[in-house]
Order: structure tokens, then C-alpha cells, then sequence
């Protein structure tokens, strides 16, 4: 059941993996399994993730905390800090103090007992979220040794998601050929390992960076492959920033009847998921 709730959420099969993970749960419990549920419960936090539902995932992601402690498992204390941080990292709006707690006390537990993929991941996302901060010296030390760790260890999502935060770097730099050149090599990384998330996340980067060089035909292309996976996938959050991004390459064009529809259709989903975490 643990194995088809992972290869569910590997392959973003949201509402399948959610039904395997419930079916795991009632096992683990009737076993007494800490660790197993532990794990159970951050692969159910991260299906909500994807889901844009951030309450739930985070509620989830405490629980795989609480019974790792019990277990005594610092891997996977680790990981939950890990993905607490995620969670306000991209939570509306963020509470960068917050995530930057939870990612430092993951980061002292994966250097303490040499967990170098989950440092690597970590160690981006600090990188990832002073970007944001625009604190460019931090995030150039930090995801310098986040692509140390994948490059040296050949660690490939580390290395992935190194590039695509590189890559924001450059575009909120303004450099947008080096952006996009970044982006692309990203891209074919999650292409070659049928990573659809990443797929999704470059190609909706991209298509923002041909929109602001003025390639439209581009722009709208890569848009639209974006969307097709999201609505595919049921990958949300991600399908309401894909509406906003082609309803910008619509504005730019001059064509305001697609721009206004695309438009709503990201209001419309934004505050759906909104409601949807609130409620």
C-alpha cells in the first residue's frame, strides 16, 4: 500500500495516491508502525501539497513529525522540517521567518548525520527562498553547494531545481538570455526523467521568458503545453499561474478577449484553492 501511495505521488496520480495513502494509514496503525507511518503521512502531505491545499499537507506534515520523534528516525524528522518549510514557503502569503526556521533545523540535522540528497534539497530551497528576500550573496553560497552536492553525487532532481532556481535568479536579475538558457537545460532534465511537475514549472518559466523577449509563437506554445499537463495532472496551483501567464502573452499580443478569459479563469481557480484552504 506505501508502495502504491509513492509511485502514485511520483507520477502526481493526486487522487490515486490519496486513496492509497488513507488504505496505508489503517494499516500502520493496526501494525504499530511509526516510521512506515511517518512516511505514509509525508507522502499524503505532499499529494495535498500539489493540490494547493497547504492546511491539510501542513497538518500531515506534523503528524509524519510527531511519529518520527516516536520512532527515533532523524532521516525523516529531517524531511518533515524539510517540507515544512515548503509549505510556508509557498503558502499565500509566505512566512519566509518561518520556513527558513524550518529548513535551518533540517539542514543541521542532514549535515549531522550526512543525509547529503535531502541537503541538497534543502540547502536550494534556503538558496530558492533568498532569492525572494533578494539576498543574491546567500543565495549564490547556498545553491553553489546544492549543486555541488547533485552535480558530485549525480543526484538529479538536486540538480534539476539547482538550475530552475538559478535560472529565477537570472530573471528577476533581468539577464533573460542566460535565464532562458538555464531554464532550457532544465526542462530537459525533468523531460528525460518524465518528471511532470518539472515539466510543467520550466515550461511556464520559458514561456514567460519568450513573452518578455517579444517571441509570442514561443511564448504561447510552451503556455500551452503547461496547461495540458496541469489540467492532466490536476496539478493546481500550478494550472492557476499557467491561466495568469498566458492571459499576460494574450495582453502583449493585443488580443484582450483571451487575455480577460484566461484571466478569470485564474481568479476563478485562485480563489477556489483560496477557499478550499481556508474552509
Amino acid at each position: 500500500l506505501y508502495s502504491m501511495a509513492r509511485i502514485s505521488a511520483d507520477h502526481s496520480e493526486l487522487t490515486d495516491g490519496l486513496r492509497w495513502c488513507n488504505r496505508a494509514l489503517i494499516a500502520c496503525n493496526k501494525i504499530s508502525n511509526d516510521t512506515l507511518m511517518a512516511r505514509v503521512y509525508l507522502i499524503r502531505g505532499y499529494l495535498y501539497f500539489s493540490m494547493a491545499d497547504y492546511l491539510n499537507s501542513n497538518i500531515d506534515y506534523h503528524k509524519a513529525l510527531k511519529c518520527a520523534e516516536k520512532a527515533g528516525s532523524k532521516k525523516i524528522i529531517a524531511s518533515a522540517y524539510n517540507v515544512l518549510g515548503l509549505n510556508f514557503t509557498n503558502k499565500k502569503p509566505p512566512d519566509r521567518a518561518k520556513a527558513l526556521d524550518y529548513y535551518f533545523k533540517a539542514e543541521k540535522i542532514d549535515r549531522e548525520i550526512k543525509n547529503m540528497r535531502d541537503l541538497g534539497f534543502v540547502l536550494l530551497r534556503i538558496g530558492w527562498l533568498y532569492i525572494n528576500m533578494e539576498e543574491y550573496d546567500k543565495t549564490k553560497k547556498y545553491l553553489g553547494e546544492a549543486l555541488y552536492i547533485g552535480d558530485s553525487l549525480k543526484i538529479v532532481e538536486v540538480q534539476k531545481w539547482t538550475l530552475e532556481a538559478y535560472a529565477d535568479m537570472y530573471r528577476k536579475q533581468k539577464d533573460y538570455d542566460k535565464a532562458l538558457l538555464v531554464f532550457l537545460k532544465s526542462l530537459q532534465i525533468s523531460v528525460d526523467n518524465q518528471d511532470i511537475p518539472g515539466i510543467v514549472n520550466s515550461s511556464a518559466f520559458i514561456a514567460d521568458i519568450f513573452n518578455i523577449k517579444g517571441d509570442r509563437r514561443n511564448a504561447i506554445l510552451y503556455s500551452d503545453s503547461s496547461i495540458k499537463l496541469c489540467q492532466q495532472h490536476k496539478i493546481f496551483s500550478a494550472l492557476s499561474h499557467a491561466y495568469k501567464g498566458i492571459s499576460s502573452i494574450y495582453e502583449s499580443m493585443g488580443d484582450d478577449k483571451n487575455a480577460l478569459k484566461f484571466y478569470k479563469k485564474s481568479i476563478r481557480l485562485k480563489d477556489s484553492l483560496f477557499k478550499k484552504e481556508n474552509s
